[in-house]
């Protein structure tokens, strides 16, 4: 008797709608994967358009324009000042991510927001970052946080 392998649903999350090296490289995977995957935003733009282009479905949140201020320097403020942004974004992220079996986060700020909706939903949770996390690039207090 043969058993069927269920391929697994994949959300993959990314922060920025603008193309970047980690984007195109998302981007080649997901339209590979489109029949069994989406890709959830934080805002429109042309990385949106690449992938509705290849046929992959993308979500981005209903939301006021107001987008994560933190960057890879960032101090405690900048996150202190983020949360309510970074909470709408959880509660959006979390509505969407019920319905698939592998979130897969593909920036930083991807994982800022898709940790805490894999564990709500004890859901597994991939990370693929494209940033080098070292001093030159990250702040002590960021390096800490990954």
């Amino acid at each position: 008797m043969r058993s069927e392998y269920l391929a697994p649903k994949i959300l993959f999350i990314d922060y920025t709608a603008e193309l970047g090296g980690g984007q195109l490289c998302l981007a080649d995977i997901a339209v590979h994967l489109r029949n069994r995957c989406e890709v959830f935003l934080f805002e429109s733009g042309p990385f949106q358009e690449l992938l509705e282009k290849g046929g992959v479905v993308v979500r981005v949140p209903k939301r006021d324009t107001a987008t994560l201020s933190v960057r890879k320097k960032s101090s405690w403020f900048s996150y202190l000042s983020s949360i309510p942004v970074l909470l709408s974004l959880v509660v959006s992220l979390a509505r969407v991510a019920r319905r698939f079996d592998l979130l897969y986060a593909n920036t930083a700020k991807a994982v800022m927001v898709a940790v805490p909706v894999a564990l709500l939903l004890r859901k597994p949770l991939l990370v693929h970052l494209h940033d080098i996390i070292s001093p030159e690039h990250f702040n002590r207090l960021n390096s800490w946080l990954f």
